[in-house]
């Protein structure tokens, strides 16, 4: 019964709790993908069940980071952002990232898994969901 208690506890310490969780993406004026997001999704986010598990904080890279986000990357709690646009669920740390962006659809596909991520124990390296590319399209970064 004590092994049974401990697993149970070890498991519901690792599993991210939901409710402590952000999304930020990462933007920038100069990048149309990160405009077609904002046009495409953003207006509506705040209804979906997405926003209850993963609000949504946008991050614009043309101007200074705020401190907090220099601390992160300093102590390797955020990972370098190498694409616009790069969307984190961030708990205090990067918890799991994906980068670019197709469409609406795609975007919820991501965010489906991403959400699906929470419901078992973290991973010990840095995941990355690829969003699928549509043929004929090289996909959009």
């Amino acid at each position: 019964m004590k092994k049974l208690l401990f697993v149970v506890l070890f498991l519901l310490m690792s599993v991210v709790p939901v409710d402590a969780l952000d999304l930020l993406m990462f933007s920038s004026s100069k990048c149309s993908y990160c405009q077609d997001f904002l046009r495409e999704v953003v207006p509506e986010y705040h209804k979906t069940k997405y926003h209850k598990v993963l609000p949504l904080k946008i991050i614009d890279i043309d101007n200074p980071p705020p401190q907090w986000i220099l601390n992160a990357f300093s102590s390797e709690g955020l990972y370098p952002i190498r694409v616009t646009p790069t969307f984190v669920a961030w708990d205090n740390r990067e918890i799991i990232r994906t980068e670019g962006y197709v469409s609406k659809e795609d975007f919820y596909k991501v965010m489906d898994a991403f959400i699906g991520h929470f419901e078992v124990p973290q991973m010990q390296k840095k995941p990355t969901i690829e969003i699928p590319k549509q043929e004929g399209s090289h996909g959009r970064h």
